[in-house]
C-alpha cells in the first residue's frame, strides 16, 4: 500500500498483481511516498498491512477517506489463481517454509497441501480470497480512480502514474513473477479455468468489465 500526501491518492496492493513492482516504481518517482503507512492524525502515521483493503482504510480513516482517489491492479482470475498455487509450490511461500520464516501460522500446511494434493483438487479445496474483497467497501460498491490489469501493466502502470499527478516516462517497466512455472494439460487447464470461474466469480465479472 502507498499513500501519497501530496497527491492524495492510496494505491492498494492487491496479492499477485504485480504490486510488489509496481510499488518499487511509484517509490522510484516519488520518495515521499508513505509505505504501509496511512495519517493517523498530529502529523502521526500508523503501520498498516501491505495487502490492507479499501474497507479496513475506510475504518481506519473515518470520513477523511473522502478526500482520497484510489488505485490498484487486478489480474485475469485464472492467472491468479495459478500464480498463487505456484507461489505455495515453488516460489516465495515455498522458499520461506524451507528457511524456516513460516510467518503466517498456516503456511506449513498450506505448502504442505500443495505438494500433496492434485492439483484439480488443490484448486477446488483452497480458501480462496477474491481480489474484489480489497477494492470493495462493505456497501458493495467499487469506486477507484483507476484499476489495471496485470496483463497490461506495462501500459496500465504509466496511464495510472499520469492519473496520480506524475509526469510520463518513456521508459519500459517490467513486472516480476520469479515462481517457475509447470504448463498443465489442456484439459487439466479447463478444469482449473470452470472451477475458478465458480470460485471467483465476483473477479471475473469485475475483470470481464475493465
Amino acid at each position: 500500500m502507498l499513500f501519497s500526501i501530496d497527491h492524495q491518492f492510496i494505491f492498494i496492493a492487491v496479492p499477485r498483481t504485480g504490486t510488489t513492482s509496481a510499488e518499487r516504481m511509484f517509490l522510484e518517482r516519488d520518495p515521499k511516498l508513505r509505505r504501509n503507512r496511512l495519517p493517523a492524525g498530529n502529523l502521526s502515521f500508523k503501520e498498516v498491512n501491505k495487502h490492507v483493503s479499501i474497507q479496513e482504510i475506510f475504518e481506519e480513516l473515518g470520513e477523511e477517506h473522502k478526500d482520497l482517489r484510489y488505485f490498484a491492479f487486478i489480474r485475469d482470475p485464472v492467472d491468479y489463481a495459478i500464480s498463487k498455487y505456484f507461489y505455495y509450490l515453488t516460489g516465495r511461500g515455498r522458499k520461506r517454509y524451507v528457511e524456516g520464516k513460516i510467518g503466517a501460522p498456516d503456511l506449513w500446511l498450506k505448502v504442505w497441501l500443495v505438494r500433496v494434493l492434485p492439483a484439480v483438487v488443490w484448486f477446488a479445496i483452497y480458501p480462496w480470497r477474491s481480489q474484489v474483497s480489497f477494492l470493495q467497501t462493505s456497501s458493495g460498491a467499487i469506486d477507484f480512480e483507476m484499476i489495471g490489469r496485470f496483463d497490461r501493466f506495462d501500459r496500465d502502470f504509466e496511464r495510472m502514474a499520469v492519473r496520480m499527478g506524475y509526469t510520463h516516462s518513456a521508459d519500459r517497466h517490467l513486472h516480476v513473477n520469479a515462481a517457475p512455472r509447470i504448463i498443465f494439460s489442456p484439459l487439466k487447464r479447463k478444469i482449473i479455468e470452470a472451477i475458478i470461474r465458480i470460485r471467483l466469480s465476483d473477479d471475473m465479472a469485475l475483470y470481464n468489465g475493465l
